[in-house]
C-alpha cells in the first residue's frame, strides 16, 4: 500500500514482479569416506583444490584416499568434501604440571585435535615471557618433523600468548586454544569453568627501608600533586583511575590514603565488597635487610595496575607488570611449568606466600658479583636422554658470567627495586648461555621469563627425555640445594610430547595417538548421518579402500551407501572386487556385484589403475572411483551432465596404465553387463563405457540405463528441489502455479538451449504442468501442489552401425 495521500501530486510505489528464478545446482560436488592418517575425524571437511587436501589430511595415507582425492582433482574434480572415519581412532594426549614440586597438580590436559598416531608428533612449549608473568603464559604447538639433511624440524607452528587459566579471563585458556587451534585441544583440569578461585595481589617493584616507618616514609617520599594518580582493576572490574587524597597525608598512612583512593574510584561502579581490598607492605623474613614492599591485595581476584595518564604515581612505586613490579591471583600457580630448565619459585596461592617471596629476595639480596662464574652444567646422560653422554664445563674457575647486579647498595640510605633483580638475572642468562656455548656451540639458550631464568636446548630433539640439568655457579652456587635454579626432585622437558611417555619431567598421563583399524559397516552408517545433517548436496560418493578392508567388508558397504545416495539423489561409486583380474572373472562376478545394491544410482568401472605414487617409482593400483568422478566433474564443467563421460576425449590424466587391457572382443563381455570398461587406446587411457548399474541388458530397465540420462534427472530434480521452496507456505492458487509455471518453465528452456535435451523444439523437448488439472480441490485442501516435469533426454550413441555398401557393375560412358 502507498502512504497515505495527504497533498496534490502523484505516488510512486514499488511492486515486485513476482517472476522466481530456478538457479541450477550442482552437480559434481564429490564426498569421500575413509581412512586418512591425519586431518578431522568424523567430521565432512571441504576441500577445493588439491593443496588443501595436502595440507589438512597428509599427502599420503595408509589406504587409498590420498590417491583417490588427488585422482579426482588431478581430472578435473573442483569440489569434494573428505570425511575420515576409522573403527577405534584416538587422540593422543598428555596432562602437564604446575611449577610448583610440592603439590605437583596436573593442571592442563592437551589433547591432539585429530585421533591418529600422528598426533604423537606433536610438540608443546609452555613459557612465562608475557607482559604479565605471573599472571598469564604462552603456550606453543607444533609438529616435529625430520628435515631433509636428518635434523628435526617444526612444521605447523601455532602461538598462543597471553592465556589465563581463569575461566572468567578473556585470554582463558580453553577459549582461546580450543577456538584457533588446528593442531590441539585443551581442558583445565585445575579450575573447570563455574568455579571461582578467589585472591590476588599486586607487589611493587620498589624496595623500601626495613622498618615500618621508614618503609611507610618511603612510599609518602614519592606521592605529590604530580604523583598521585594510577588505573587500577580489581577482578577484572573495569579499569579506574585513582588518585590519592594529600589532605592529611603523613609518613604514618599514605598507604591508607592509597587504599582509600581505590575504594572512592570504583564507587562510581559501584563500591569494592567491604573488607575485599587491602593496601599492605610485607617485609620477607629471608631477606630483611632487603627491605619491604607495598603490597595491594583482594580477597575477590587479580590486581591489575597500570600507569595513568597524567600525574602518575604507578611508575613511581613500580606498581603493576609493566612498570616493574610482580601480580598475582588464584590461578597463577595453577599454570602449566614452563618447558625447559627452570628456577621454581614455587606455590603463590592467590598471592606471593612467605616461601616464594623469601626465594625470590634471597636471590635479590646478593651483591655485585656473587654469581660471576659458571663452574658447570651437566646432563649426566642416558639411554633416553637428548645429550646422551653428558655437556659438562670442568674447571675450578670454569667459564666467567657477566658481572650481575643484583641490587644496588642496600637500601638503608636509598630505595633498591626490582629492575636491579631483573637486569641481574638478564646478565646472568646471558653470561651462562655464552659460556655453554663456547664450550657446546648452538646446544643451548638461557632466558628470563618474569623473575624466572629458563635454560632450553637450541635444537629440536627427537624425543621426549628428561633435561636432567644440574648447573652449578660461582662463588654463589644458584643449583644448589633450594637454590634458585635448584633441580628438585624433577626434571622436567625442552618440549611437552603428546602420546608419549615421559622420562621424568612435568608431564604425566599420556596417552598414544591410534589410527585406528578397517571401518565397520556401522562406521559407514554413522558418517552417512553426519553427511545429511552438514551437507546440503552432493552429487559423486567415493568410499576409498581402507588398509585390511577385503572385498567381502567392501561388498557389506555397498547396499547402504547407495540406498543414502539413492535418498540424496546422488551417484555411488562401486568399486571393483580386487579379486577381478582376468576378463572372466569380471564377467563372472558382474552380475552379483549387484546384489543388494540400488542400481540406479550406482556406478562401476572396471580395470582397477595405476597411479603414480611418493612412495614407489612404480605407483600404485588402486580402483577407478576418485578418477572416475573426477572425470564426471571435467565432463560437467565443459558439456554438462547430459554429455555421457565416455568417449575418446574423456582420456584420464594420472593414470599410468591400467591392470588388466582388454580387446573389443573382451568390452563386449562386460558392457551388456553394465560393467563399464576403462580402456586403452592411442589416444590415451579412456572411460569407455556410461551405464548405470541397472543399464544391463537384462534388466529392460531403459529410463535409467545411462549414466548421463540418470545424472541428467537428477540435476533437475536437485535444482527444481532447491529452485521452487519459494512456493512453500504460498496460497495454495492459480497465482502460485503460474509462478511455479514460470519459474520451471524458464528453467527447462534454458537447458533446452544448451542442447541438454533430444529436441531443440519445445513442445518435443519439455513440458511443465501445474494447474487445476494437476492440483485437485482434495489436493488444496492437503496443502498439496502438484508440479508435473517432463524431458525428452539425450541418449548416448553407444553403438554406432556403419553400412558400407561397394557400387558393382558400373560402365563407365
Amino acid at each position: 500500500m502507498p502512504s497515505p495521500f495527504t497533498y496534490p501530486g502523484v505516488y510512486v510505489t514499488e511492486r515486485p514482479s513476482g517472476a522466481q528464478a530456478v538457479p541450477a545446482a550442482a552437480t559434481s560436488i564429490a564426498v569421500f569416506v575413509g581412512m586418512a592418517d591425519i586431518g578431522p575425524f568424523e567430521a565432512p571437511t571441504r576441500i577445493q583444490s588439491l593443496a588443501s587436501y595436502v595440507r589438512t589430511f597428509g599427502e599420503t595415507s595408509a589406504g587409498e584416499m590420498a590417491d583417490q582425492v588427488k585422482q579426482f582433482f588431478v581430472n578435473g574434480g573442483g569440489d569434494c568434501y573428505v570425511m575420515r572415519i576409522a573403527q577405534g581412532a584416538r587422540q593422543s594426549e598428555i596432562r602437564l604440571h604446575n611449577e610448583d614440586l610440592t603439590s605437583n597438580v596436573k593442571v592442563l590436559k592437551v589433547q591432539a585435535r585429530d585421533a591418529g598416531i600422528a598426533g604423537d608428533r606433536i610438540r608443546v612449549e609452555v613459557d612465562y615471557a608475557t607482559a604479565t608473568p605471573e599472571l598469564t603464559f604462552n603456550l606453543t604447538a607444533y609438529r616435529s618433523v625430520v628435515n631433509s639433511d636428518g635434523r628435526f624440524g617444526r612444521s605447523d607452528l601455532e602461538t598462543h600468548t597471553d592465556l589465563s587459566m581463569n575461566p572468567a579471563d578473556a585470554r582463558y585458556v580453553e577459549m582461546v586454544v580450543n577456538a584457533k587451534s588446528a593442531l590441539i585441544r585443551v581442558e583445565n583440569l585445575a579450575a573447570a569453568p563455574g568455579a571461582t578461585k578467589t585472591g590476588g595481589a599486586s607487589i611493587g617493584g620498589i624496595f623500601l627501608r626495613t622498618a615500618d616507618a621508614h618503609a611507610l616514609a618511603d612510599v609518602r617520599s614519592v606521592i605529590d600533586p604530580t604523583h598521585n594518580s594510577f588505573r587500577i582493576s580489581v577482578n577484572g572490574r573495569p579499569p579506574v583511575t585513582a588518585v590519592v587524597d594529600l589532605d592529611g597525608l603523613d609518613d604514618t598512612n599514605p598507604h591508607k590514603h592509597i587504599e582509600t583512593a581505590i575504594l572512592n574510584a570504583y564507587l562510581e561502579q559501584g563500591s569494592l565488597p567491604a573488607g575485599t581490598l587491602t593496601v599492605v607492605t610485607t617485609k620477607p623474613a629471608a631477606a630483611a635487610d632487603l627491605g619491604q614492599v607495598l603490597e595491594v591485595r583482594s580477597t575477590e581476584g587479580a590486581v591489575v595496575i597500570t600507569s595513568a595518564a597524567t600525574n602518575d604515581l604507578a611508575g613511581m612505586l613500580m606498581l603493576g607488570s609493566p612498570n616493574g613490579g610482580v601480580e598475582f591471583d588464584a590461578y597463577s600457580r595453577l599454570r602449566p611449568a614452563p618447558s625447559g630448565v627452570i628456577s621454581r619459585l614455587g606455590s603463590t596461592a592467590n598471592r606471593p606466600t612467605s616461601a616464594w617471596l623469601d626465594r625470590l629476595f634471597a636471590l635479590a639480596v646478593l651483591p655485585r658479583n656473587k654469581v660471576n662464574r659458571l663452574v658447570s652444567l651437566v646432563d649426566p646422560g642416558s639411554s633416553s636422554s637428548p645429550y646422551t653422554g653428558g655437556i659438562k664445563i670442568d674447571g675450578t674457575g670454569g667459564d666467567p658470567i657477566a658481572h650481575a647486579t643484583l641490587v644496588a647498595p642496600l637500601p638503608t640510605t636509598a630505595l633498591g627495586s626490582l629492575e636491579f633483580l631483573r637486569a641481574g638475572l638478564d646478565a646472568i642468562s646471558a653470561g651462562i648461555e655464552a659460556a655453554v656455548n663456547r664450550t657446546t656451540p648452538g646446544r643451548w639458550t638461557a632466558q628470563r621469563q618474569g623473575v624466572r631464568l629458563v635454560l632450553r636446548p637450541a635444537t629440536d630433539l627427537a624425543a621426549v627425555a628428561s633435561l636432567d640439568v644440574e648447573v652449578k655457579t660461582e662463588p654463589t652456587d644458584l643449583g644448589a640445594a633450594d637454590g634458585y635454579l635448584d633441580r628438585g626432585t624433577s626434571d622436567n622437558l625442552a618440549a611437552y610430547t603428546l602420546g608419549t611417555a615421559a622420562v621424568g619431567g612435568l608431564q604425566s598421563g599420556n596417552l598414544a595417538g591410534l589410527d585406528g583399524t578397517k571401518p565397520l559397516p556401522a562406521d559407514y552408517q554413522a558418517a552417512f548421518s553426519a553427511i545429511e545433517s552438514n551437507i546440503e548436496i552432493f552429487n559423486l560418493m567415493v568410499l576409498p579402500r581402507a588398509v585390511g578392508q577385503s572385498d567381502a567388508d567392501r561388498k557389506a558397504i555397498w547396499g547402504a551407501a547407495s540406498a543414502f545416495c539413492a535418498a540424496q539423489r546422488a551417484i555411488l561409486f562401486v568399486d571393483p572386487p580386487s579379486t577381478w583380474t582376468t576378463i572372466e572373472l569380471a564377467d563372472k562376478g558382474a552380475s552379483a556385484i549387484k546384489t543388494g545394491v540400488d542400481t540406479r544410482n550406482a556406478v562401476i568401472f572396471w580395470p582397477r589403475v595405476v597411479v603414480p605414487s611418493p612412495l614407489t617409482s612404480a605407483g600404485v593400483t588402486v580402483d577407478p572411483s576418485g578418477t572416475m568422478a573426477g572425470l564426471y566433474a571435467r565432463t560437467d564443467t565443459r558439456f554438462g551432465t547430459w554429455k555421457a563421460p565416455a568417449g575418446l576425449e574423456a582420456t584420464l590424466t594420472g593414470v599410468l596404465r591400467v591392470e588388466v587391457p582388454m580387446s573389443d572382443a573382451e568390452n563386449g563381455r562386460i558392457n551388456p553387463k553394465a560393467l563399464n570398461a576403462i580402456r586403452v587406446f592411442p589416444s590415451g587411457i579412456t572411460s569407455w563405457g556410461a551405464r548405470t548399474m541397472v543399464g544391463a541388458n537384462d534388466t529392460g530397465n531403459v529410463d535409467d540405463k545411462y549414466i548421463n540420462v540418470r545424472r541428467t534427472m537428477l540435476f533437475i530434480e536437485n535444482s527444481l528441489y532447491q529452485g521452487l521452496r519459494f512456493a512453500v507456505f504460498r496460497s495454495n492458487a492459480e497465482p502460485l502455479w503460474a509462478s511455479i509455471r514460470l519459474a520451471a518453465g524458464s528453467f527447462m528452456n534454458g537447458l533446452m538451449l544448451q542442447g541438454a535435451f533430444a529436441s531443440t523444439t519445445k513442445s518435443k523437448a519439455y513440458y511443465v504442468l501445474c494447474d487445476s488439472t494437476t492440483t485437485t480441490p482434495d489436493d488444496i485442501n492437503l496443502g498439496i501442489v502438484n508440479v508435473l516435469v517432463g524431458f525428452a533426454p539425450n541418449k548416448p550413441a553407444e553403438f554406432v552401425h556403419l553400412i558400407v555398401t561397394q557400387l558393382a557393375g558400373q560402365v563407365e560412358a
